[in-house]
């Protein structure tokens, strides 16, 4: 399965420009980094990096070979904070959550996944109208999902570190 959403292709360094100056004019934004494979990747076979001004209702997707792991670190904690990767923030709550133990579980065996953030009004939302954390595990068909009304900050602060540990 391949996503449908129309966007502007950039490149890697417009993608960011165009997230940090969204951030700086306040407007509602966010950004997903979809792996090859991602059902979520209007181009499966390699990487592609998306920034939503959901305000401006514009999409950005920049393509490569390459993932945005830089640009990723750097814009999630522009978007949700500096905190969002600070394990000592962690309330810990989350833990429990059968999508963070499914992470971390993915994590530990060295299994290949990846997680996305969705907030209301995203392109790639099954429920357009809630938060969506999704993850993708390589390998599976499977995909776990944790919904709510309010945002997720403990739930994604622990997937966040497990992410960006799988590349320490």
């Amino acid at each position: 399965m391949t996503a449908e959403f129309a966007f502007v292709e950039v490149t890697r360094e417009k993608a960011v420009e165009i997230s940090r100056a969204i951030a700086a004019a306040g407007r509602a934004w966010h950004i997903h980094a979809l792996h090859p494979g991602c059902r979520f990747n209007p181009r499966p076979e390699g990487h592609c990096f998306v920034v939503e001004d959901t305000d401006a209702a514009e999409t950005y997707c920049a393509f490569s070979d390459q993932p945005f792991t830089k640009e990723c670190h750097e814009l999630v904690q522009l978007l949700h904070g500096n905190s969002i990767l600070n394990s000592d923030c962690s309330t810990g709550d989350a833990k429990d959550q059968p999508i963070v133990k499914s992470a971390a579980e993915a994590f530990a065996k060295g299994e290949k996944w990846h997680h996305h953030m969705m907030k209301p009004g995203c392109v790639l939302s099954p429920l357009p109208s809630h938060y969506v954390i999704t993850l993708e595990r390589e390998g599976s068909d499977e995909v776990e999902t944790r919904t709510s009304d309010l945002p997720l900050d403990d739930t994604l602060r622990e997937i966040e570190l497990l992410y960006f540990k799988q590349y320490d």
